[in-house]
C-alpha cells in the first residue's frame, strides 16, 4: 500500500509540475524570472517522475533531487537580485553559493557511501543526511529573508510562490529529521514527501494564476542579515 502511495503521489506531483512548467513558460508578467522558474519546475517534475518510476533511494533519483534543489536555489537568487532601488550585496550570492556547494557535497558523500564497505557505509550516509538537513535549514532561512523582502504590491502571486518554496524545504527538513532520528528510511516517509509536493504544486499554481507585480525590494536591514 505504501509503495502504491509513493508511486501515485509522486506521479501526480510530476504531472502537476509538468503542467506548471508549461504555464510558467507562458507567463508574461514583467518581473517574472521565467527561465529560472521554468528550470526549477521542470527539474522538480523530472525528480518526481524518477521517484514514481524507480524509487526515492536510487542514485538517479538522488542526482535529480540535487539538480532540483540547485534549480530552486537559483530561482530564489534571481528573485533576490531583481530588487528595486536597494540591491542585495555580494554576500547574498555567496550565501547561495555556499548552500549549493553543501547540496553537491551531500550528493558526493552519498556516492562515496554507496561505494564504500558495508560496515563503513552507515556513518557516511548519516553524514550525508546531516548535510541535506543543513541545506534545508539554510534554504528556509533564505526563504524567510526573501519573504521579508517582498513589496506589499507583490502580495498576490509572488507570495504564493514563496510559500511553495517554504513547503519544499520544510518537507525536506521534516523527512530528513525523521529519517535521522529513526536511523533508517521508512516507506511512508517517501509517500508523505510526494503528497507534500502536491500541495506545493497547488500553491505555486495559485501564485501563477494570480495577478500582481513580481517585484522584490530588499531593504537594507534584510539584505545585510
Amino acid at each position: 500500500m505504501a509503495t502504491q502511495l509513493i508511486v501515485w503521489g509522486h506521479a501526480l506531483a510530476a504531472l502537476l509540475f509538468g503542467g506548471l512548467t508549461i504555464l510558467a513558460w507562458r507567463v508574461r508578467e514583467a518581473h517574472v524570472p521565467r527561465r529560472a522558474l521554468v528550470a526549477a519546475l521542470a527539474t522538480t517534475a523530472l525528480w518526481a517522475l524518477a521517484v514514481a518510476g524507480i524509487g526515492g533511494a536510487e542514485m538517479v533519483t538522488r542526482v535529480s533531487e540535487t539538480v532540483r534543489n540547485l534549480a530552486w536555489l537559483g530561482f530564489m537568487l534571481v528573485l533576490h537580485r531583481r530588487g528595486g532601488s536597494v540591491r542585495p550585496p555580494l554576500a547574498i550570492g555567496t550565501v547561495y553559493g555556499v548552500v549549493g556547494t553543501v547540496a553537491v557535497a551531500a550528493l558526493v558523500v552519498h556516492i562515496v557511501g554507496s561505494a564504500a564497505d558495508p560496515l563503513a557505509a552507515p556513518p557516511i550516509e548519516t553524514a550525508g543526511l546531516l548535510l541535506r538537513m543543513l541545506v534545508a535549514v539554510a534554504a528556509l532561512v533564505l526563504v524567510q529573508a526573501l519573504y521579508s523582502a517582498l513589496l506589499p504590491s507583490a502580495g498576490g502571486g509572488l507570495r504564493w510562490i514563496v510559500a511553495g518554496l517554504a513547503g519544499i524545504w520544510c518537507a525536506n527538513l521534516v523527512i530528513f529529521t525523521l529519517a535521522y532520528l529513526s536511523g533508517r528510511w521508512e516507506t511512508w516517509e517517501f509517500a508523505a514527501r510526494g503528497f507534500a509536493m502536491i500541495f506545493v504544486a497547488l500553491a505555486i499554481g495559485t501564485g501563477l494564476q494570480r495577478k500582481g507585480e513580481w517585484n522584490v525590494q530588499v531593504s537594507r536591514t534584510v539584505a545585510y542579515q
